[in-house]
């Protein structure tokens, strides 16, 4: 009597929980900003203008910043700032149902969580700020070296985030960006900081390369120095045999994200731990930690690869060992080069002998390449798996004592 007293009770129970927890959700969107279609309309076609696909991200911020012009208009504040800050939030998820619900916008889904917002019938003309294209006059570089060079500390330094920055640039009516779009603005913002080392990051803002950390980084690197809080550790460095050995020691023993795997980001701090040494790029002569995990001596032990959530992985790398037994693709026994290998050596010291020397680094990285071919043929034909090949190549030039090729032969040549 009991137990069927109770069951009522619980059903109840049951049926309010659902109603609590969407009283729950309702009370933490509350002082959430609720635009209308007008105003989501309004603001597409603002970025539009700006050559800027209206990505979910920027939709958010471009809304927020019509609201906080709009206030500032409506309180008689036509020369300040508007303060976007003072403007409330807007929900993801209550925006993308309303662009979903009217006829007038297309919605696609695009990398990862985000989504963009057309207008139907309205294709547009968009810059991609990501794109490595370099569209620009040399002038406009020129001149934009120049004039962040010539800046204080004070103007100096700008926002971190690429439209941000974009932004303030736009603002300031530079007469070098005169005519260009603010999208076009984000892509040279980028353009910028990836290739022209015109801006760099420090203390998370952009600034003139010449103070960047990067900057820093390179100086450090060519003197094979150690850099900010580096310099003060009191672990040893890790020279190239024990990066290449924690490495392989790191990667084996790695169960997250994946086995054999790891983040870039977690390197450093993996050999603080699990090595008890300091790994340091610049002391390597590099300024990436990225960069130096690509370095040829380590190319049988990882790779890395950026994924498509943004992160980049460090992942072991499994090399096609040579099989003694197998012929190499160019007709030269791997005994020989073997037996022929003080010869070869003694001619790789020789100044003038770069030819010779490629011409048997050639001769050994066919011979790796024929060694796949035998352990699969599909395998070694297939594209995706030409890193590995290339990867085996360079282990059999090594095993014959080529390890460091002639200054004058370039390692695209090993590689073809």
């Amino acid at each position: 009597q009991q137990q069927q007293q109770q069951q009522p009770l619980q059903r109840q129970r049951q049926l309010q929980r659902p109603q609590q927890q969407h009283e729950k959700c309702d009370a933490t969107r509350v002082g959430f900003m609720k635009p209308t279609v007008a105003q989501v309309l309004a603001a597409v076609r603002s970025l539009y203008e700006d050559e800027l696909r209206p990505y979910g991200r920027i939709l958010l911020k471009r809304i927020r910043e019509r609201a906080a012009i709009a206030a500032a208009k409506a309180a008689g504040l036509l020369e300040a700032k508007p303060d976007v800050d003072g403007v409330a939030l807007i929900d993801p998820k209550y925006l993308r149902r309303v662009c979903e619900h009217c006829s007038v916008f297309i919605v696609e889904p695009a990398e990862g969580k985000e989504y963009s917002v057309t207008l139907a019938g309205h294709r547009g003309v968009f810059v991609d700020p990501c794109s490595p294209r370099d569209p620009y006059p040399g002038q406009l570089w020129s001149e934009a070296a120049d004039y962040f060079e010539s800046l204080d500390s004070d103007k100096g330094r700008l926002p971190s985030g690429r439209y941000a920055c974009a932004q303030v640039l736009f603002a300031r009516h530079l007469p070098f960006m005169r005519g260009r779009s603010l999208g076009e603005l984000c892509h040279i913002v980028q353009l910028a900081i990836s290739q022209k080392k015109i801006l760099g990051y420090l203390e998370g803002q952009l600034v003139p390369y010449s103070q960047s950390e990067e900057c820093t980084k390179e100086r450090c690197a060519v003197r094979q120095q150690p850099i900010g809080t580096a310099a003060e550790a009191t672990l040893p460095f890790a020279s190239w045999d024990q990066v290449r050995s924690g490495l392989l020691e790191i990667l084996d023993v790695s169960q997250s994200p994946g086995p054999g795997m790891i983040t870039l980001s977690n390197v450093k701090r993996l050999f603080r731990s699990q090595l008890n040494l300091e790994l340091s790029e610049t002391v390597l002569g590099y300024s990436r930690v990225g960069e130096l995990l690509q370095d040829a001596r380590l190319s049988g032990v990882c790779a890395v690869r950026a994924m498509g959530n943004g992160q980049t992985m460090v992942q072991r790398v499994d090399l096609l060992h040579p099989m003694s037994h197998a012929p190499f693709c160019g007709g030269i026994d791997p005994l020989l080069l073997q037996q022929q290998q003080p010869q070869h050596a003694l001619a790789r010291e020789r100044p003038g002998s770069s030819v010779a020397g490629a011409c048997l680094a050639v001769a050994a990285a066919a011979g790796a390449v024929g060694c796949a071919a035998r352990a699969g043929k599909r395998a070694a034909m297939r594209p995706a798996t030409a890193p590995r090949v290339a990867r085996a190549a360079a282990a059999t030039l090594e095993k014959t004592g080529f390890s460091k090729m002639p200054a004058t032969v370039k390692p695209g040549v090993v590689t073809g």
